[in-house]
């Protein structure tokens, strides 16, 4: 769809018809980029001159981004024409944002808690103090139905638990019931959670479809002459 454009990420719009994108220039930073799914126009420069990278899009249609400025990552916003840019919150975080919630109340972002261990928690867009969801290597969506969030716990090197746990939400909130401090390990996930997919799981329209990965390793014996 993008012939001879070399794209780092990308996210498809609420209606499949759009597709946002970052390229990296050669400047060495990475801008945003938007096109039509279905060739009603050429691809397009968006937003305003920043190194910005991994575009989100929300159900309200804007695009949520991360910014590296001063060393930083920055959460910024922008309507899907590049207007109306915002930073969203004066903090840094670690790398871009990773889902929003269905009402867009909420980002995921991952932040560096005391200790310099690496948290994920829900930032709040209107303000207020950020909700802990895990610690360590891990990363959390909500399901498209808004029901459930996936925790999908990443393993550690040698390891092949690659697992995602499906945890509900409480009726009229944005979170399952969590720990203070979020979960801090795959039995407290077990505990709450209602379902256990193998690999890494992406949502589909409801909280009972999904897609997900299950990487499979083939490899070939051979043998050569000792001298």
């Amino acid at each position: 769809m993008l012939p001879g454009i070399a794209v780092l990420s990308f996210c498809l719009s609420p209606d499949d018809k759009q597709i946002v994108f970052d390229v990296l220039e050669a400047n060495g930073e990475s801008r945003l980029w938007i096109a039509s799914t279905e060739h009603r126009f050429a691809p397009v420069r968006i937003g305003p001159s920043l190194d910005a990278s991994s575009p989100l899009y929300s159900r309200s249609r804007r695009i949520y981004f991360g910014v590296f400025e001063g060393g930083h990552f920055y959460l910024h916003r922008m309507k899907e024409d590049g207007t109306q840019a915002e930073k969203i919150s004066s903090e840094p975080i670690i790398g871009p944002p990773s889902s929003i919630s269905p009402d867009e109340r909420f980002v995921v972002v991952r932040t560096i808690k005391r200790g310099d261990n690496l948290g994920v928690e829900a930032l709040p867009i209107a303000g207020g103090p950020t909700v802990p969801l895990c610690s360590g290597l891990c990363n959390v969506d909500w399901t498209q139905d808004g029901k459930a969030m996936y925790f999908y716990w990443i393993p550690t090197k040698g390891s092949s638990n690659d697992r995602t746990y499906v945890v509900p939400l409480i009726r009229g909130t944005d979170f399952p019931k969590l720990p203070s401090a979020g979960f801090q390990s795959e039995a407290e996930l077990r505990t709450d959670a209602v379902q256990m997919i193998e690999g890494a799981a992406s949502s589909g329209p409801n909280s009972s479809l999904y897609s997900f990965t299950k990487p499979i390793l083939h490899s070939n014996l051979y043998r050569i002459p000792l001298q």
